[in-house]
């Protein structure tokens, strides 16, 4: 049954044979207080260690002062006690968990609790999470296994907060980049070969993609010359919890020479009794450049007259 507080009960059981277990004059002197119940003294209210002899069921009456032990089996319903202000998730940068941790901000207010009790919010094993790994912002963050300390504690039941968010930011993540060497084209277009990433959480499809453009620091023929990366981003089903250190990096890469390929054209002549002979050159050179193809000599088999003669 439910009780009322500051109500007087009568607790007694019936039997129609046996015996007692029994205390003579147990509540004479005084009252017993057990929290939340107190058994009054006898004559404080009226008779204590009340009882009946009856063969069949009787209200008890009569009193003594005399304890019957009669067991009586109390459930305290606990009030409800709530987390006011004080407690908050904590944000994260982004892991692959669902995993939160919680932070005190100053004095943890709880509602609920009556004045004049000593109750305290106890934070040891707790369990938070994130309602999803995914990067995002005010995500809910569900709590389970706070609880409750003090010497008043036993008497309040502690509501589990539901209104606590946090946010996860993007993991960072380093580009590297490879570049192809090259002979000297007169440009300072470079080939990227090959792309990768660090800082990935465990097998995360996250990628550079094809982004990126490079170019060497000059055109000019060279060993371990600088290449500068641009315009790198970031592909992948979970590019969106990732953001890229920088959108730019740089490698180096050679500039080889370019082999110069040079033609000659023979000018036809009137038969003047020698084998001299006037050329023309061409050459594979990168159009603009300053480049100087010159030849010694150039003459003809033989000095006779005749027709594509070498």
């Amino acid at each position: 049954m439910a009780i009322a507080a500051n109500t007087t009960y009568v607790v007694s059981y019936h039997i129609t044979n046996g015996r007692y277990a029994v205390d003579p004059g147990y509540f004479a002197a005084s009252g017993v207080t057990n929290y939340p119940l107190r058994a009054l003294a006898h004559n404080e209210e009226g008779p204590n260690g009340v009882y009946v002899q009856s063969s069949s069921s009787a209200f008890p009456i009569a009193g003594n002062g005399a304890n019957y032990w009669v067991d009586v089996d109390v459930v305290v319903a606990k009030a409800a006690v709530a987390i006011a202000s004080g407690l908050a998730a904590d944000n994260k940068v982004y892991d692959g968990t669902t995993v939160a941790t919680l932070r005190t901000n100053g004095a943890v207010i709880l509602s609920g609790v009556i004045a004049g009790d000593a109750v305290e919010l106890v934070t040891n094993g707790y369990v938070a999470v994130f309602t999803a790994a995914d990067v995002g912002a005010d995500l809910p963050v569900g709590v389970s296994g706070l609880g409750l300390g003090g010497p008043d504690a036993w008497k309040y039941a502690l509501v589990q907060p539901t209104n606590l968010t946090a946010n996860i930011t993007p993991a960072t993540v380093t580009p590297s980049v490879t570049v192809a060497g090259k002979s000297y084209d007169g440009s300072t277009a470079a080939t990227i070969a090959g792309r990768s990433l660090s800082g990935i959480i465990g097998s995360d499809d996250v990628n550079l993609g094809a982004s990126g453009s490079a170019a060497f620091a000059d055109k000019n023929v060279g060993v371990g010359k600088t290449v500068n990366i641009t315009d790198l981003g970031l592909s992948g089903t979970e590019a969106s919890n990732y953001v890229l250190a920088a959108a730019t990096t740089s490698t180096t890469a050679d500039i080889t020479a370019r082999a110069l390929v040079v033609g000659a054209a023979g000018s036809n002549k009137v038969y003047d009794g020698t084998t001299s002979a006037t050329v023309t050159l061409s050459d594979n050179r990168v159009a603009g450049d300053l480049v100087t193809a010159s030849y010694t000599t150039a003459h003809f088999n033989d000095k006779n007259v005749g027709r594509a003669r070498r």
